[in-house]
């Protein structure tokens, strides 16, 4: 379907990329599974972009293949306070909040082999990809870490209740012409296979200067340290 999105702030398109598709200065950290562009999980990603590209001229940036990934839950955003752990102090610096949450994520233990359906196509702000838990343990899993992680950070988002798993595969910079939204309508009707699922590899706490990288060790410039 295509929709706008309610969500998280960060969620705002041109707050990650410039209108001609430039990543912008985004830092941050999450925590996330990473997706293998070759695996299974990958092959259908790969086929969703490719439709959309045929049917795209310059309203979508794609995000590239390394970076795809499933957020379990958004931690800090360097210029938004309000998603920085509570017990910091107002003088506290992003590197500040980048060890209390790495801390707090790693005194958490991490679900494994949690799988998840693909079950549909959404563009808004951004073009998704939505994943539900393909069962009732991997649904608990998930749940639980999200929570456990929240309440131990002490960071809690507005939406942290109502999350839908997902992978972006590009942000929206442009308006689409009427042609291209017929388009996307169209292919977003069309859906994905939500018969089969996919095992998600294990979660993991991950810095991001910007929407196209996320890594395991962070770039101090600009984190204040």
């Amino acid at each position: 379907m295509i929709d706008s999105v309610d969500a998280f702030p960060d969620e705002a398109a041109l707050a990650k990329f410039s209108s001609t598709g430039v990543p912008r200065h985004f830092r941050g950290n999450t925590v996330l599974s990473m997706i293998d562009p070759g695996g299974e999980l990958g092959s259908l990603l790969w086929c969703v972009r490719r439709q959309f590209e045929a049917a795209t001229n310059g309203a979508l940036v794609y995000l590239p293949a390394s970076s795809w990934h499933m957020t379990v839950i958004g931690l800090v955003i360097g210029n938004i306070r309000s998603t920085w752990p509570r017990a910091l102090s107002d003088d506290a610096v992003l590197a500040d909040a980048d060890s209390l949450a790495r801390q707090a994520v790693e005194s958490v233990h991490s679900p494994i082999a949690c799988g998840v359906r693909a079950v549909g196509i959404t563009v808004g702000d951004d073009l998704r990809v939505q994943l539900v838990p393909a069962d009732h343990r991997s649904y608990r899993a998930l749940w639980s870490y999200r929570d456990a992680v929240s309440a131990t950070a002490g960071i809690r988002a507005p939406n942290h209740d109502a999350y839908s798993f997902h992978v972006t595969l590009a942000y929206r910079v442009k308006e689409p012409t009427p042609k291209e939204k017929k388009r996307w309508t169209n292919l977003c009707a069309q859906g994905v296979d939500t018969s089969r699922s996919f095992v998600l590899e294990a979660p993991s706490f991950r810095y991001h200067e910007d929407m196209t990288k996320f890594t395991l060790e962070p770039v101090m410039e600009g984190r204040g340290a």
